[in-house]
Formats: structure tokens, C-alpha cells, sequence
């Protein structure tokens, strides 16, 4: 099944040639932290996207940008999950969570997954669905700390999300990257606990500074920890879908 292209898709693609330069490789352990509460996980990548933002360079912003996106889940409560997938053959395991964005009205909603290599941040992707694309996706990006990006432009990927029966905690705040868009704001939405179950193939344009492996990713069906997020009034809604660099944008 070919991946929907919309206005989002074209966006972002403009948005990876404009701003794939400005990225900075990520410094920091490629080992999980072992035993760790979400509550420190999400301490730890708030910390991490502070010391890009105090780098003060756009490069650094763009970074922490997609830090502060992996790390809101994480701040209510829910750690990551451990994802196999193959790049081109090669098994590897990545983190990866999940959003779910309601309007105030329940109406329409907006889902996005996280994946990321290792707690460095060194490679990432990020894929969304919208309530019209269900089970399939709008769009996927892959990007690397060195600087290179690439948007999917085909995909036989799936996503469920599903509610869980707990509650959420928000003992961590977020730094947010930009004001205008405030991506995890406990004021402003009520959160459950959810998860997202995400398989199939991915692949992603060729692009200079990414390795071929990495053109093709099949994910091992699994259900990651997510948080399903409903706005208190209509405008919080709106405001998830602005976040910059064309990351969500409106349908």
C-alpha cells in the first residue's frame, strides 16, 4: 500500500532540505540507563535537550526539538519500549513511543511514534497517522545527528493505538523548544495511558549522508507505550499540530 501524500508529506519534505544542514551529531552514552524510573528517563532527556538548547545554535534547537518529542510520553509516566526492527536485514533494537492527540470535541485526533537509536538521540524517526488515515500512515521522516534526513514515500506500515486502564503521571516538566507550539501541557489536556501497536515496511528516499541500510526498515509488530491526550478546549488541538519545521501540520 503507497503512503498517503498530502500538504503535510510536501511540507516536510521542503522542510528536510531546509533544515537537514543545520543538524549536529548528539553527544552523550549509546547505553540505555539501566533501572531507571520514567521519572528519571524523562529527567534525562529534558537534560539533553537543555544543553542543546544552551548551545544557542539553530542545529542544537532542531535536536532538542525532536528530544522534547520522545521525552513527553515519557513524562507521564510511560518509559519507552524496546523495538526490533531490521535495517535492510540487519536486526537491530531501538526505543520507540507514541502519542495520541484528541480534540476537545473527540472529533479528531492526530498520532505520532518515536523511534530513536539509542539514548544519544543519534538516529531518529518519526511516523504519523491521522484519524482519517487509520490504520495507515500520513507521513514518516528519518534523520540523522550528522545532519542527513529523509521523508518515507511508501510504506505497508500499520498502527493500532489502544487504551490502557491506568492513570498518568506528570512529575517532570518538559522543555519546551518553542513557545508556540506546547506539546505536553498537563493545563491544558487530560492524559490516559495508551499504547500503539506499529508493524510492517518503511522505506525512505536515498539521501547523501544516509547509508542504503537504512532506506528500508521492516518493524517487528509490537505495542509501545504511549499516552492518549485530550485538549480541554479546541485551540490546544491546533496548537500540537503547529509544531515547526513542518514535524505536524494541519489537515
Amino acid at each position: 500500500m503507497m503512503m498517503h501524500h498530502s500538504r503535510w508529506t510536501s511540507a516536510l519534505g521542503s522542510a528536510i532540505a531546509a533544515t537537514s544542514a543545520l543538524l549536529l551529531a548528539a553527544c552523550g552514552s549509546s547505553t540505555s540507563p539501566k533501572g531507571q524510573s520514567p521519572a528519571q528517563l524523562a529527567a534525562y532527556y529534558d537534560a539533553l535537550a537543555g544543553t542543546h538548547l544552551a548551545a544557542g545554535t539553530g542545529a542544537d534547537s532542531i535536536d532538542a526539538e525532536f528530544i522534547s518529542i520522545l521525552a513527553g510520553p515519557i513524562a507521564y509516566g510511560q518509559a519507552p519500549t524496546k523495538i526490533s526492527l531490521s535495517a535492510s536485514g540487519v536486526a537491530q533494537t531501538w526505543y520507540a513511543n507514541a502519542a495520541v492527540f484528541v480534540d476537545s470535541a473527540q472529533t479528531d485526533s492526530t498520532l505520532f511514534i518515536s523511534l530513536w537509536a539509542d539514548t544519544a538521540v543519534s538516529s531518529f524517526m518519526l511516523t504519523e497517522a491521522t484519524k482519517t488515515s487509520l490504520p495507515n500512515l500520513v507521513a514518516g521522516v528519518f534523520y540523522l545527528s550528522s545532519g542527513a534526513g529523509s521523508s518515507a514515500d511508501s510504506s505497508t506500515v500499520t498502527v493500532a493505538p489502544a487504551v490502557k486502564s491506568s492513570s498518568c503521571v506528570t512529575t517532570v516538566a518538559i522543555t519546551h523548544v518553542y513557545s508556540l507550539a506546547p506539546t505536553y501541557d498537563p493545563s491544558h489536556t487530560t492524559c490516559t495511558p495508551a499504547s500503539v501497536t506499529i508493524a510492517g515496511h518503511l522505506h525512505f528516499h536515498a539521501a547523501t549522508g544516509i547509508a542504503t541500510q537504512y532506506q528500508d526498515i521492516d518493524l517487528t509488530s509490537t505495542a509501545v507505550s504511549a499516552v492518549r491526550l485530550q485538549a480541554t478546549h479546541g485551540t490546544t488541538f491546533a496548537r500540537v499540530h503547529a509544531l515547526p519545521h513542518g514535524i505536524l501540520r494541519a489537515n
